[in-house]
């Protein structure tokens, strides 16, 4: 099977909140996007786009006609400079884009660049107070820079956009559940707290397709291979991964490890209830200590190729 690549790039027009793990009543985000999150809402906006309800339906043919990469932050509208997480002696760095160390911040300075949060409460009407134990905070990264950041030569107020990598196969023209999801780009609503507005997206550009003499760096600096049932990436020896990659993958010895998570409706009147738990994964950032190939699978995940 063929597969063809497209780099994808929206503004954040809205908050977002790309769940991680609480902390005390401190509900923490990520600062990039999971495949998963991206397959979720391309699902949700290309099932109401068709004016249909049956999410399983799409979600599945998105599934097997689709691969995602990662979303990261970019400080550029052609996405071509995202901030890449990379472990390193000094701790969790982010570098932009293939430069590294040049001009990489810390996690820290990344959060004070994007990074805020909102506190709220359940009220109890009767008795005109707050709901014992509500109190809780939420983290989300600002549609806009925070402050200043010399190093990376950015202003306070600039937007913030967000670039992913989306793989396309042959199958996906003859899927009539499917074969409009380019359209279904242009407003994605992803991430946490949307009732309250958050998690708006926009799209501001479509990349035509990535050609072959191009694949070699298209993902994020990596290899992409087209010519598979699943799509592979090509990784050198001390790269970083981009996606959750499998705890077991021997090619990795420097990094975190987390167990990845996620709640899925399978009943509209059910949003969330089942927990589904996908294994054990190196994050994103986490350094190869000799060259692979890693094969992309559902929700983005990576796993060894043999």
């Amino acid at each position: 099977m063929a597969w063809t690549l497209y780099r994808v790039t929206w503004r954040l027009e809205s908050p977002l909140h790309s769940g991680f793990a609480k902390l005390g009543n401190i509900q923490r985000t990520r600062l990039y996007v999971t495949g998963r999150m991206l397959w979720g809402a391309l699902t949700a906006r290309l099932t109401r786009d068709q004016n249909g309800n049956d999410y399983t339906v799409v979600g599945n043919a998105i599934k097997e006609c689709l691969a995602f990469s990662y979303g990261y932050l970019c400080l550029t509208e052609d996405g071509d400079q995202p901030l890449l997480p990379e472990y390193t002696a000094e701790g969790l760095q982010y570098k932009l884009g293939a430069q590294m160390p040049a001009n990489s911040l810390t996690e820290r300075e990344v959060q004070r660049l994007c990074l805020s949060s909102y506190a709220s409460t359940a009220l109890d009407y009767a008795n005109n107070t707050a709901v014992d134990g509500s109190l809780h905070e939420v983290e989300f990264i600002s549609p806009r820079v925070l402050c200043e950041e010399k190093k990376l030569n950015v202003k306070a107020g600039q937007p913030l956009y967000l670039t992913a990598l989306i793989a396309e196969a042959e199958s996906a023209q003859t899927n009539s559940a499917v074969k409009d999801w380019k359209s279904s780009l242009e407003r994605l609503e992803m991430g946490g707290e949307r009732t309250y507005g958050f998690g708006k997206l926009r799209l501001r550009q479509l990349s035509d397709p990535i050609s072959s003499s191009a694949l070699s760096t298209a993902w994020f600096g990596s290899g992409f291979i087209p010519d598979n049932d699943q799509p592979v990436i090509k990784l050198q020896k001390g790269a970083a991964v981009t996606a959750h990659t499998a705890a077991d993958h021997r090619s990795i010895s420097f990094g975190q490890i987390e167990p990845f998570v996620g709640r899925a409706t399978t009943d509209k009147a059910e949003f969330g209830k089942n927990v589904e738990y996908s294994g054990v994964y190196w994050l994103p950032g986490s350094i190869l200590n000799e060259s692979a190939d890693c094969q992309i699978c559902e929700y983005g995940l990576w796993t060894h190729c043999a």
